[in-house]
């Protein structure tokens, strides 16, 4: 078992991507998300890094969208039994429906996501984008609304200049249960 897991990150200093190794240990105690074996990872990655590289890439028709709604699959209430189906993934796969045929799915990736370590807050979701700022939400319910206003969401959050996402404009299921706001990288 590896301690790191391998991903793609947008290069910063223009197109492309590059190969990035992940810290994976536990996130928290409560969680049993356990590390991946890098190695069952690293062939999937390094041909999806390979695709890029060869494909052209223009300013029109990115590879990667500009912004990834995160979902964490392995969320749970508190008192859950361990091997119950996570309300994580119920969310997940709700949102990964609408998604298939969403319009804006050219310009917002889905990413589920194993352990945001909201595990006290379940369910958790995310958003980021380039120069943006990143948004944790938490306590969502694994809802068909919440799904779908999740999607909302991330439309409102791919649309925006600055990235900023007033409480008011925001989606019901949104409105309330932020966790944190982050600043935009450099």
């Amino acid at each position: 078992m590896s301690t790191g897991v391998l991903g793609i990150r947008p290069n910063p200093r223009g197109r492309g991507s590059r190969l990035i190794t992940i810290n994976a240990r536990r996130a928290c105690d409560e969680c049993t998300a356990y590390p991946l074996d890098a190695r069952r990872l690293a062939g999937p990655i390094v041909a999806r890094v390979q695709a890029l590289r060869k494909s052209p890439v223009s300013e029109a028709s990115p590879t990667v969208p500009a912004h990834t709604l995160h979902i964490c699959v392995t969320c749970r209430p508190k008192g859950a039994p361990p091997e119950a189906v996570r309300d994580g993934r119920v969310l997940y796969e709700a949102v990964a429906a609408l998604h298939a045929d969403w319009p804006g799915r050219d310009q917002v990736a889905l990413n589920g996501v194993e352990c945001m370590s909201g595990c006290d807050r379940a369910c958790t979701v995310a958003l980021s984008g380039r120069g943006k700022p990143s948004y944790l939400f938490c306590d969502k319910a694994p809802t068909p609304e919440t799904a779908a206003a999740a999607l909302d969401l991330a439309a409102q959050y791919a649309a925006s200049d600055t990235g900023v996402l007033m409480r008011g404009d925001r989606p019901g299921p949104f409105r309330s249960g932020i966790l944190a706001k982050i600043p935009p990288g450099l």
